[in-house]
């Protein structure tokens, strides 16, 4: 659980739920398939919703692309693309990237706080495009 990222007047909780599968190809390069599902309470509770994803990884690199339907429970549906990679500069500590994409076609009431993987995306509109560039250190 984590805080609602949706709501600015009433506090509140996200749950995300997630499932899939994956195959390894070769010893460095698997793929994934699955999906999630999103549920909110408090005054929320009426935006959850699910998505499906198709990733793949490539030793220490990762690419996924989220879709939704009915993104916020709208009527519109989103994408989400984006690639990741860690890199071990020693035992302790890495070097993280994340690139992203995102584009829904709502019907121009859309406006939201995105949580994506503990990323957090302050959107507008619907029809909007959002990218961004992410850079951070992780502690092993």
């Amino acid at each position: 659980m984590q805080p609602n990222p949706l709501s600015t007047s009433a506090p509140g909780s996200a749950t995300f739920v997630q499932a899939g599968f994956a195959r390894r190809v070769r010893p460095e390069l698997s793929w994934e398939l699955g999906g999630g599902c999103y549920a909110y309470s408090g005054a929320n509770r009426n935006r959850n919703y699910c998505e499906a994803f198709l990733g793949a990884a490539w030793r220490e690199v990762t690419a996924r692309v989220h879709y939704t339907p009915d993104y916020l429970n709208r009527g519109a549906c989103a994408t989400y693309m984006e690639v990741n990679a860690r890199h071990a500069l020693n035992e302790r500590i890495a070097l993280v990237g994340h690139v992203g994409f995102w584009h829904s076609d709502g019907d121009g009431r859309l406006a939201a706080l995105l949580s994506l993987h503990d990323r957090t995306w302050r959107t507008t509109t619907g029809g909007q495009r959002t990218a961004a560039l992410e850079s951070s250190f992780e502690s092993l």
